[in-house]
């Protein structure tokens, strides 16, 4: 009924006068009562408004394990709890008494349990539909056993040995139940190290990263620093000067004393015995050594035994000490006659010897041992340092 079809498909010209098609139009035209269908508009319901909330599970580790620093303790407070349960569940079979030692063990099951559970949540919930462990733990062939705690699988079934050393119960690692038990075997071998502990816990447990998580409860332990402590060792600095360059005999030396010593004071048998000490002059050129007698440790003395040196061996550039007490006082001494001299005659003044001292190298938090000639190595305290007081070389 498509007039345009005369065109489009061709037709002779003598049909075309009568083709009523081409010039009238279609049949249903031309009938007065015909109604064009109307097509149904179907309109859209307005959706409903939808949101999209993201959530996360995120485990936490029970805090209950954080507050204690003993896994006994730990295990003997689990295992009254569960005394409660029982009894109150079972009034007619309860426990009395003194925790049995079933008990302690159940309630060290229950925490590793739990800890297991916190740390390998995916491999319980693969291990448990059936599936193959495809994590860090997949060479360990992990099992469930009856308890409900996670054991290393492995080929070891019919070998002759306990079933926790067939089948060690796999502990994790930066775990809190972890520490307690490497601390409690620590101390159960007399602070022994890294290997005897790894090689014990084996027995019973396969820990993830064992030899690390060993060092680091070894590295905290303060007994073991205490036993292990060894004395700074700085390293030496370059020589100074005076040591390497070449002058005459004593020309820049140290000084130090020796002593005490007993003397007599004559060679009868019932002398009397006085304490000497010997002042010991060291050049730095040559390593020569120039010694001298004193009766006592006073400034007054040093500064004679300083005055026999100078007239034996000349005048030194420089003097070194361990800016002790005697040299300190002789420093004093020397100063007041310098100040006197110079009001008398300024152009007689000779140089002051140089005084050196020593400082530590050290950094503030630093744990250290400190050093008493008194007491014996292992009754030496311990101290921390909380500040440090640099020259101007920052040292």
């Amino acid at each position: 009924d498509n007039p345009a079809d005369c065109l489009s498909r061709g037709i002779n010209p003598n049909e075309i006068s009568k083709n009523k098609i081409w010039w009238y139009g279609p049949s249903y035209f031309l009938n007065v009562n015909y109604k064009h269908p109307l097509s149904e508009v179907k309109l859209a319901e307005p959706l409903p408004e939808q949101k999209i909330a993201c959530t996360q599970i995120i485990l936490e580790s029970s805090t209950l394990f954080a507050k204690y620093s003993s896994i006994s303790k730990l295990e003997r407070i689990i295992a009254w709890i569960l005394r409660f349960k029982h009894n109150a569940s079972r009034p007619k079979y309860k426990l009395v008494g003194n925790l049995k030692p079933f008990e302690v063990y159940n309630a060290l099951e229950k925490i590793l349990i739990v800890e297991q559970q916190f740390h390998f949540h995916e491999e319980f919930k693969l291990i448990q539909n059936g599936q193959q462990v495809k994590t860090q733990l997949a060479s360990l062939h992990p099992f469930i056993d009856r308890r409900g705690i996670l054991r290393v699988g492995g080929r070891l079934q019919n070998a002759q040995i306990e079933y926790d050393q067939k089948h060690p119960i796999i502990l994790p690692k930066k775990s809190i139940i972890t520490d307690l038990i490497i601390i409690r075997e620590h101390k159960k071998l007399l602070h022994a190290g890294q290997k005897q502990i790894l090689s014990s816990l084996n027995l019973k447990y396969w820990l993830i990263n064992g030899n690390r998580e060993i060092k680091k409860i070894i590295h905290k332990c303060v007994i073991c620093f205490r036993l292990k402590a060894q004395c700074a060792q700085q390293l030496m600095g370059s020589l100074p000067e005076p040591r390497v360059t070449y002058n005459r005999p004593f020309h820049n030396v140290g000084v130090d004393f020796c002593g005490p010593f007993q003397l007599k004071q004559s060679t009868i048998r019932r002398s009397v015995i006085t304490k000497s000490y010997i002042a010991l002059f060291v050049c730095f050129s040559i390593k020569a050594i120039h010694m001298e007698l004193l009766s006592d440790l006073t400034a007054d003395n040093f500064l004679s035994v300083l005055k026999r040196f100078i007239s034996r061996r000349g005048k030194p550039a420089k003097i070194y000490c361990d800016n002790g007490g005697t040299f300190k006082g002789a420093n004093r001494k020397l100063s007041e006659l310098r100040n006197m001299c110079k009001k008398e005659s300024a152009n007689k003044l000779q140089a002051r010897p140089k005084w050196k001292a020593p400082t530590p190298n050290l950094q503030v938090g630093m744990l250290v041992l400190i050093k008493d000639l008194n007491l014996p190595p292992l009754k030496w305290p311990l101290g921390r340092i909380t500040r440090t007081l640099p020259g101007n070389d920052n040292k």
